[in-house]
């Protein structure tokens, strides 16, 4: 037969009691030991560095959705630009200039200087 582990420090260690001792823990009495006192929350030494960490990853996060917009508001002239290119260079069968097109294309101007 093989030897029995040890068992382990969880497997050892008593389950915690449920509110009653975590009361006796916030009010200690002054005979109980240090290390079963609450100990007083100390000032965060990295507390400016996290601030600026936190504040630097936010202004990144801006400039990132920025220039997405920038680069969504290029693709979108440009895709303009093509179909208003497609359509003006439009021919005939003969070679002529499509005017239907043409004559749309200078309207619109005209509508948005209207506007």
């Amino acid at each position: 037969m093989a030897p029995l582990d040890p068992p382990s420090q969880q497997q050892r260690r008593q389950p915690e009691a449920p509110a009653a001792e975590a009361d006796s823990e916030a009010k200690p009495t002054p005979g109980e030991p240090a290390e079963r006192r609450k100990r007083s929350a100390r000032p965060d030494p990295f507390r400016a560095a996290k601030a600026k960490a936190t504040q630097r990853a936010e202004e990144i996060e801006q400039r990132k959705q920025q220039k997405a917009q920038v680069e969504s508001a290029k693709q979108q002239r440009e895709s303009e630009r093509r179909k208003r290119h497609a359509l003006l260079s439009a021919k005939t069968k003969t070679g002529q200039p499509v005017m239907k097109n043409k004559i749309f294309d200078m309207l619109a101007k005209i509508q948005a200087d209207a506007a």
